[in-house]
């Protein structure tokens, strides 16, 4: 994954480069394409500004030909020669209009191509920064999305924790009602195995007991009684009855 991804940065990264570089070369181009059309045009102003100084010079009737030169006298008459040379000069001047309305078509085309270069150019580079501008907020984008989706883990995690931690507390607390239930019962056991033996154990110690407060008794009573076939003992016994008679 890491390696894909290094990969496709340096992709980008090349195509950005080159984009670049094709830009800088396609506005180099431009530049230099205005700069010959800027001197083509200098040079057919200035060949269009001789071609008419020239044509002045050779076109103007015989009253500016006087006002021009100063010459007041007849003119001499214009020879067949004289004809061909100025009807020649004419048809050189026509040609050379027609190469400068050629010319300046041709100007104006190269001008048009090459607004219409920089105009693609500066679409380009638009487009180029709106990419750009795009891709930051993309990349801003899955910042924000990767920090939501770790906040989100973290809070997944936190509560799986405490599911857990509420599950092992739900199984203790199960064990320790088992543990209880199960002491109850062996308790429940001990007290009926040992009721008949404390029991009878009760009963034995009150027998015993009262067994030995019999015998203490019948053993005092034994004590304070007179012995018979004595004078004594007769009035002792008189005395008793006496005593009984009271």
């Amino acid at each position: 994954m890491e390696e894909e991804k290094v990969r496709l940065e340096k992709e980008k990264k090349e195509m950005e480069e080159r984009l670049q570089k094709e830009l800088e070369e396609a506005s180099r181009e431009i530049i230099e394409e205005e700069v010959e059309v800027q001197e083509e045009e200098e040079k057919t102003s200035g060949a269009e500004t001789s071609t008419a100084t020239h044509i002045k010079v050779y076109q103007g009737d015989d009253e500016e030909w006087v006002k021009q030169f100063g010459f007041h006298a007849e003119l001499p008459a214009e020879t067949e020669d004289d004809h061909k040379n100025f009807v020649a000069r004419l048809e050189r001047a026509a040609d050379e209009r027609g190469r400068n309305f050629v010319g300046r078509k041709k100007i104006s085309l190269r001008q048009k191509a090459v607004a219409q270069k920089r105009k693609e150019m500066e679409e380009q580079q638009r487009l180029k920064e709106e990419g750009e501008k795009l891709q930051q907020r993309l990349k801003e984008q899955k910042r924000k999305e990767a920090a939501t989706e770790e906040g989100t883990t973290l809070t997944t995690d936190t509560l799986l924790h405490h599911s857990q931690a509420l599950a092992a507390i739900q199984h203790t607390l199960t064990h320790i009602e088992c543990q209880q239930h199960a002491f109850q019962i062996v308790w429940n056991n001990f007290l009926s195995a040992n009721a008949c033996r404390i029991d009878e154990r009760t009963t034995n110690y009150a027998l015993q007991l009262d067994k030995l407060v019999t015998q203490k008794i019948d053993n005092t009573i034994a004590e304070r009684k007179p012995s018979g076939g004595s004078g004594g003992g007769g009035n002792g016994g008189d005395a008793g009855k006496g005593g009984d008679h009271r």
